[in-house]
């Protein structure tokens, strides 16, 4: 009985191994690609939140301490990793820390883009006002910021940092008699 299928070529061998190479490194591609828009995006969304916040809190009123704790807070899934997580405390743990950062002071609370000695990336916060239409802004930018988390950065050889992420809110400044 014979076969309907063809007699391989000596040259075709193994050309579906490598076709098959070929698709895998570019799907590899792709997916790592569209990873890195993700957290990209995941920033911003996170800078808008956090510009948000310091815009609600100065508009409100509250103290500039006040207005850069409700701006981190709100930007700590962005901040880089909590220098207390090193000893592997419960999650509940640093919620309670959070609440005392912001009724008190600073509560254990430390993450590694707050630094403002001028270490990469920084987590920067700016206030505007404009007195003529009565609207205050704010924007939040994670400067310098890495493009990969650190562990799959440091897996795919990648130390560039020159992304720059950053969120702005413009709102009605409720407290525009303020006293500076």
């Amino acid at each position: 009985m014979k076969s309907n299928c063809p007699k391989k070529r000596k040259n075709q061998t193994g050309s579906s191994l490598l076709e098959s190479m070929i698709a895998l490194i570019l799907m590899c591609l792709i997916f790592f690609g569209a990873l890195q828009l993700f957290q990209w995006a995941m920033a911003r969304m996170f800078c808008d939140y956090a510009s948000f916040y310091a815009a609600k809190a100065y508009s409100l009123g509250y103290a500039y301490r006040t207005i850069n704790k409700a701006a981190r807070v709100a930007a700590i899934p962005i901040s880089g990793r909590d220098e207390y997580s090193i000893l592997k405390l419960p999650r509940k743990n640093l919620t309670n820390r959070l609440r005392l950062y912001m009724a008190s002071g600073n509560a254990g609370v430390d993450f590694p883009y707050w630094d403002s000695s001028g270490k990469d990336p920084q987590l920067k916060i700016y206030l505007s006002e404009n007195v003529e239409n009565n609207h205050l802004t704010g924007r939040v930018t994670l400067q310098n910021a890495p493009y990969l988390s650190e562990g799959l950065g440091k897996f795919l050889r990648i130390t560039q940092k020159t992304v720059n992420p950053s969120g702005y809110t413009q709102i009605i400044n409720h407290s525009s008699g303020r006293s500076k």
